[in-house]
Order: structure tokens, then C-alpha cells, then sequence
């Protein structure tokens, strides 16, 4: 029988998962001249079954090969193992892999790498920017401040992260993460800012765009309205629909912190 090109990507498949770079190499060279040049390429399949097994080995091979139209599936791959391995995503910078480059709804290798802190460590090392244009995406520091992670937070500021016109302090407030609060106000963060930054907090939407303490009141977190008002926190000051924090508070019905704002203001 003869050989197509669904004989030698099953083979391709099979030699990459075993790491066979001989195999792997004849076989490339088998496709190339069974296709005679056309576009298509297993390349960009093979490269995920590389990522899975850390083999960076067969990924700088494949690489060499040509550069894939898309690293998303290769990214990702690596991300979903049982030990994430730096060095896999170094195989694929020294491949031609752009780190800023947008993955699509998901973001980018940095937004990703949140939750891995060896990762972002090497990624901010190597050029990822957290201060990068994310179109209707929230920034790698509303999100770290998000997911709780003071590590993660901590490394972006390092880093150059902007801190101040993002989010970072209303989403503490609202979720009612006082060490969070407390970090980022150490930080430098501008306690009676009302941000104009992309990607608002979804409570924003119906109830305008306001200070850290408009969200502590929308989240009804008393104990971080108290310690937003204890550092300094204006509970005069009014959001984009001309509401104070007692008025979303009241709104929302968070009579705990209604009872803490009505004390300051009295």
C-alpha cells in the first residue's frame, strides 16, 4: 500500500509522544517530499504532543522545521501538565515564539502564567509586559488582585505593573481582601482614585464607575470600608451616576455597611 499523508502523521504522532527524534526526522523529511512544498505542516499538531512530555529536545527540532502559525495550542499544552517546566516555554522563545503574543480570549503567556509563579518569574524576566495593551481584557494586576495571589501581585509591581488607573484596589475592596488592600495601598496605590482603565468590574455596570469605597459598598465588606476609611478613603466622594458609597450601600441593601458609612458621615 502506499503512503499518505495520514500514514505519516499517525507515525509523526507516535514518534513525538515517544520523543523519537531519528524517527521524527525521517519522517518530516518522508512528508515534505510527499507533499512536494504544500503550506501545511504537522508541525503545529506535534508541538503540543512535545510540550505535554517537556521535550524540548523535539520542540527546538520542530521549530528549526518552521515556526507554526500558532503557538496557542502548544502554550496551552504546557500549561495543562502535572509540573510546569519553564524551559519548555524558553524552547519555544528560542523557537521564534513571541512572549506578548495575544492568544486570543485567554489573554497572553503572562496572564496565564499567573497561577505559576516559577513561570511568571520567567516570563517578566524575559520581556512579558504587564503593562501591555489588552483590549477589553482585564491587566495581569486586576487579576492577580483577584485571584488573591499577594506573590503574583507583588511580582508584577517588581516588574513595572502600573498600579494606579487599574482596578486593582476596587476589585480588593469589593472581594473584601484586606491584605490585599493593605499591600497595595503600601504600594502607592491612590485610595480616592475613580480609574477610566479598560475592563470595569462587572458591579460597575449598572451602579457607575467609583472609588474603592463605592466597591466596598457594593460588595457589602464592612470590614474593608472601615479600613478604606481608616486610611484615608473620601465616603463624600461621588461615582460617575453622582452616588456616594452610602447610596450604593443603601441601594444594595449592606446595612452593615450602611451603619459604617452613616457613623463616619454623621
Amino acid at each position: 500500500m502506499s503512503r499518505t499523508e495520514a500514514h505519516i502523521t499517525d507515525e509523526l504522532q507516535a514518534a513525538t509522544s515517544a520523543g523519537n527524534l531519528d524517527k521524527i526526522t525521517k519522517l518530516l523529511n518522508e512528508w515534505d517530499t510527499l507533499t512536494k512544498g504544500v503550506p501545511f505542516s504537522p508541525i503545529e499538531d506535534l508541538l503540543p504532543l512535545a510540550a505535554r512530555n517537556g521535550d524540548t529536545r523535539t520542540i527546538s527540532y520542530l521549530l528549526q522545521r518552521r515556526k507554526p502559525a500558532s503557538f496557542k495550542d502548544a502554550i496551552l499544552t504546557a500549561f495543562d501538565t502535572p509540573n510546569v517546566d519553564t524551559a519548555v516555554f524558553q524552547a519555544f522563545l528560542d523557537g521564534g515564539f513571541n512572549i506578548n503574543t495575544n492568544l486570543g480570549h485567554i489573554g497572553d503567556l503572562l496572564i496565564l502564567s499567573l497561577g505559576y509563579p516559577d513561570v511568571l518569574k520567567w516570563a517578566l524576566a524575559h520581556g512579558a509586559d504587564p503593562n501591555r495593551n489588552r483590549t477589553g481584557m482585564r491587566s495581569p494586576l486586576d487579576l492577580a488582585v483577584m485571584r488573591a495571589s499577594p506573590e503574583a501581585v507583588l511580582l508584577l509591581l517588581r516588574h513595572g505593573a502600573r498600579l494606579n488607573n487599574t482596578n486593582a484596589l476596587k476589585a480588593a475592596a469589593f472581594y473584601g481582601e484586606l491584605g490585599m488592600i493593605k499591600l497595595l495601598l503600601e504600594a502607592g496605590a491612590l485610595i480616592n482614585e475613580i480609574p477610566d482603565c479598560e475592563g470595569m468590574l462587572s458591579s460597575e455596570r449598572e451602579d457607575g464607575l467609583g472609588t474603592a469605597l463605592h466597591e466596598a459598598a457594593n460588595g457589602g465588606q464592612k470590614e474593608a470600608a472601615e479600613l478604606l476609611l481608616e486610611r484615608g478613603a473620601d465616603p463624600a466622594i461621588k461615582n460617575s451616576l453622582r452616588k456616594t458609597a452610602l447610596d450604593i450601600a443603601k441601594e444594595k441593601g449592606n446595612a452593615a455597611v450602611v451603619e459604617v458609612l452613616e457613623s463616619i458621615m454623621a
